[in-house]
């Protein structure tokens, strides 16, 4: 089942345009799924796993997922990242 949650406080500056809109999203039946993590899911992955490398470019920690394993961060350029394995962004 479908849910989108009210707007909730961001941890980062650059996921605060994200949770200003909804604080956490559950999309099973998008593709594989689609879930937007809540800014405290967010903040706990980041404490537990630490960012991901991307060449050159600092990241805020990781913001949702999807059925498939795949983890999704913002870079400070506004770039979304998806990650390949699950592991790495």
């Amino acid at each position: 089942m479908s849910s989108v949650k009210a707007p909730a406080q961001p941890t980062h500056e650059r996921s605060a345009p994200l949770y200003w809109v909804f604080g956490e999203a559950s999309l099973p039946g998008v593709d594989s799924g689609c879930f937007i993590h809540s800014p405290a899911t967010a903040a706990e992955h980041f404490r537990e796993y630490g960012s991901a490398p991307i060449d050159g470019e600092p990241i805020v920690p990781v913001f949702a997922s999807d059925g498939g394993g795949h983890l999704f961060t913002i870079g400070a350029s506004g770039q979304v990242w998806k990650s390949t394995d699950g592991l790495l962004i």
